[in-house]
């Protein structure tokens, strides 16, 4: 039997092939990979996620707006929040002194966050890194929902604009 076997192996001959690569225009290589549920599910979910930092970043100068009153918030004040999303130095005093003129501290935040995170998510993957990201951005977000005062509101929503 082992005979056999040992002649029968000899007498196939199998041919292993090396897989061509050529260049794909995207709309063959979509055709080819098909475009079903799970790309309209992940559409979706990114698309409420940008919608979700997009009100996140900016929908806090209505809620300055609003809130003025109800925290004593002086002009100043009321800038200094509304741009605290896009600073990322270290914002240190009262806020008195703000005048608004710092345009090298614009964007910073959201810079600086930017690198950090697609470092992480190169180095420990784009799904867990979002997922981090956008739940922690959430947390703040809430917490900035139940701040009591302007120095407590402007923290939360520094570290949930750089998350």
């Amino acid at each position: 039997m082992a005979n056999k076997l040992g002649n029968n192996l000899n007498i196939i001959n199998v041919e292993r092939r090396k897989p061509q690569l050529r260049a794909l225009a995207v709309e063959e290589a979509l055709d080819m990979t098909g475009f079903g549920k799970y790309n309209h599910l992940l559409l979706a979910a990114c698309s409420l996620s940008l919608q979700a930092m997009g009100l996140d970043l900016f929908g806090g100068s209505f809620t300055v707006a609003a809130a003025a009153c109800d925290l004593g918030l002086t002009l100043p004040h009321r800038g200094l929040l509304t741009a605290t999303p896009l600073l990322g130095e270290a914002l240190a005093g009262s806020g008195e002194a703000y005048t608004g003129n710092n345009g090298g501290a614009l964007v910073a935040g959201v810079v600086v966050g930017s690198f950090a995170w697609g470092y992480l998510s190169d180095t420990r993957g784009r799904r867990c890194t979002l997922v981090w990201s956008m739940g922690a951005g959430f947390v703040f977000a809430a917490l900035g929902c139940l701040a009591p005062e302007w120095r407590t509101f402007m923290v939360l929503k520094l570290l949930s604009s750089t998350l």
